[in-house]
């Protein structure tokens, strides 16, 4: 299975074995749903609604269907549920269950690129779900408004929506370098580092050959390593 449906806004859904992709250009949206980190799938005037939580990160978007392509939507959003129940939901983050396993209140969360130090609790998680509820009401209410009262009352729905998505925390990236390469810390851990027994040891000029291997393997910019070097070397 590879359907790539496109409609008039520049927005493009394609279905696969593995989940739901969805792009737009206007909106400067690049997503993809695995079918086993999706938790809801509608339909509602002709647009698919879907919300899914993954890796601390709440995800709501919508796809406006061309006339054209109602009937082949159901088709496929038959396929996509087929498909979301053969796959095990481990990418789905369970507030429920996880106030019953009683993790940690505060994750505290290392970042391996540029040394950054973060952490997020349970009320945060609790609060991109919030934000991501609010934005898609608003973006029902925009979809509402452009239809059946004026596209200027929709509009402003849809930027109200995206002002809640824009506030909506990525806990699956580092937010000072944006970097995926993390790893989970204790206080301890910090403890260890703040006396120096974690890096007294490591020299400016083993930082910088630890950030070239960096920047040789792509996963760091030129401009970053300058500055990062700059930086150890106190210029």
């Amino acid at each position: 299975m590879n359907e790539v449906l496109k409609n008039d806004y520049g927005a493009v859904c394609t279905f696969n074995d593995e989940g739901i992709q969805i792009n737009s250009t206007l909106r400067n949206v690049n997503k993809f749903f695995p079918y086993g980190g999706i938790d809801n799938i509608k339909v509602s005037m002709g647009t698919i609604y879907i919300t899914g939580h993954s890796k601390g990160q709440s995800v709501m978007l919508g796809y406006t269907a061309h006339s054209s392509q109602k009937q082949r939507i159901k088709e496929l959003l038959v396929f996509a549920e087929a498909q979301k129940r053969k796959l095990p939901n481990s990418d789905v983050v369970d507030l429920a269950k996880v106030e019953n396993k009683r993790e940690p209140r505060e994750h505290i969360i290392k970042c391996n690129v540029c040394g950054h130090i973060f952490c997020y609790t349970r009320e945060d998680l609790n609060r991109n779900v919030e934000y991501a509820k609010m934005a898609k009401r608003e973006l029902l209410s925009g979809v509402f408004s452009t239809f059946g009262v004026s596209a200027i009352q929709g509009n402003q729905e849809f930027a109200a929506a995206d002002r809640y998505a824009s506030m909506i925390i990525d806990f699956g990236k580092c937010p000072k370098c944006n970097s995926i390469n993390l790893v989970d810390i204790t206080e301890s851990d910090i403890k260890e580092m703040q006396n120096g027994s974690a890096i007294g040891a490591i020299s400016p000029a083993d930082e910088i050959r630890k950030f070239k291997d960096l920047l040789d393997e792509g996963i760091i910019t030129q401009e970053e390593f300058d500055t990062k070097k700059k930086q150890l070397l106190g210029m």
